[in-house]
């Protein structure tokens, strides 16, 4: 007795799940007068008219203007969205672009001490000289501001490439700059004295230097505190002569020299 009991009890419940489940399934159209039509909607086309399906399998159509509200409930759930290990349901992030870079901060020492070292050609014809030799350059000075600096230089100047008239010059020196960039035009004006080197073994007994001008004008190249190179064209007079003591003849030459030569230097100012 008691297991039949049992059994009807629990075929009731079983049934009250399935009814509750499929009404839980099921459209519900609620009218305005009160009435509820449950089942399945099958038609809601541009026309005001709603068709459903009851659940005995009856069709009504309902008139749009009559219907008070819609409730679709069914079983289906709404889709997920399923995670892929290691991903994030974060929404994608447009890429960070990188700022653009900022060109290299002006750096350059415009005040205090400085020194600048170069090695150039010296270019040109004289009656008495071959056209291209060699210089070399050093100076050590102070800058007050961009445009103006001051210095002592040293150098050694060879006129004559294979040739025996080399003069040692010492000078004074101004400069300064033109602009605040990081490749910025520059001026020079050098003056001093060029001391003419004998050479015993070239024969050269005596030699007599003069006085020495250059003015330059070129291009900085860098803005760095410690380190910039340049690059400089000018034009160097030179006044020097030089005895010369032939040995087996016992003949004396003397040449005058007023060199005029045009340069192009390369170095660093650091």
């Amino acid at each position: 007795m008691k297991i039949w009991i049992t059994g009807v009890c629990a075929f009731f419940f079983l049934g009250l799940q399935i009814a509750f489940a499929q009404q839980s399934s099921q459209d519900v159209i609620y009218l305005k007068d009160g009435t509820a039509y449950w089942g399945t909607i099958i038609d809601e086309g541009v026309s005001s008219r709603v068709m459903i399906r009851l659940s005995g399998g009856n069709v009504v159509v309902v008139e749009g203007r009559d219907i008070d509200r819609i409730e679709r409930k069914s079983l289906d759930k709404p889709k997920s969205t399923v995670k892929k290990k290691g991903t994030t349901s974060r929404q994608k992030k447009p890429a960070a672009t990188k700022p653009p870079k900022s060109p290299r901060e002006y750096a350059f020492q415009e005040k205090g001490l400085y020194h600048s070292t170069s090695i150039g050609a010296l270019m040109g014809k004289d009656d008495n000289s071959n056209p291209v030799g060699l210089c070399i350059h050093h100076t050590t000075g102070y800058m007050f501001n961009r445009r103006l600096g001051a210095g002592l230089g040293i150098g050694f100047d060879h006129y004559a490439t294979g040739g025996t008239e080399s003069v040692f010059p010492v000078f004074a020196e101004v400069r300064g700059y033109l602009s605040k960039k990081k490749i910025a035009p520059f001026y020079t004006f050098s003056g001093g004295y060029g001391f003419a080197l004998k050479r015993i073994k070239k024969d050269i007994e005596e030699a007599e230097g003069g006085w020495m001008f250059h003015p330059a004008f070129g291009l900085r190249i860098g803005a760095d505190k410690r380190k910039n190179a340049f690059i400089d064209i000018g034009y160097r007079f030179q006044r020097a002569r030089y005895t010369t003591l032939f040995p087996f003849s016992g003949d004396v030459q003397i040449k005058d020299y007023q060199y005029q030569r045009l340069t192009m230097r390369l170095g660093m100012v650091f």
